[in-house]
């Protein structure tokens, strides 16, 4: 640090060698830092996991779907590759995490979307609500990505009348 201050003032650097304790508190930023940099990248995938938790559960208290929210989640996530980190953010016991495991299938889970249209839309939203906050970079700023899903949009019908004469 010295020599980084003495390239841009002699001077200073000269005098903070005779004087080293004004470098204690510059000193304890840089092992607070240093400390805490591993922690920064566990902290912004708990985020992103909670966020994705907290949008997956709004969306689906709003919906009426045979799926339950822990099914839903949980199939995505095995399929995503996530299952295990997201088992360690919701903070579910083994014994669950086992249950909920055991009992999600692929045979389930296509029957029931060949049957029930809603039930497939529900489960591509909830799937664009995890992909789009676990695998974006900016997952704090992402709007919600099903608010244009499951609104109606409105069309105009024109009516066009070949048989009128015009003269």
């Amino acid at each position: 640090m010295i020599n980084y201050i003495s390239l841009y003032d002699q001077m200073l650097g000269s005098y903070l060698q005779t004087h080293l304790d004004l470098l204690l508190p510059l000193k304890n930023k840089i092992i607070k830092v240093q400390k805490n940099w591993n922690k920064y990248n566990e902290e912004q995938e708990r985020k992103r996991y909670n966020i994705m938790i907290e949008k997956v559960h709004n969306y689906m208290e709003d919906t009426k779907s045979i799926f339950s929210e822990t099914e839903l989640i949980y199939y995505i996530a095995n399929k995503l590759g996530v299952v295990d980190k997201l088992a360690k953010y919701d903070g579910i016991s083994e014994e669950v995490f086992d249950y909920i495991m055991k009992n999600l299938s692929d045979e389930y889970f296509k029957d029931v979307c060949k049957i029930s249209f809603t039930d497939r839309m529900h489960y591509h939203n909830v799937k664009k609500i995890m992909t789009n906050i676990l695998f974006k970079k900016n997952f704090e700023t992402s709007e919600d990505s099903v608010g244009t899903n499951t609104k109606t949009k409105k069309c105009k019908i024109l009516k066009i009348d070949f048989n009128k004469n015009d003269k």
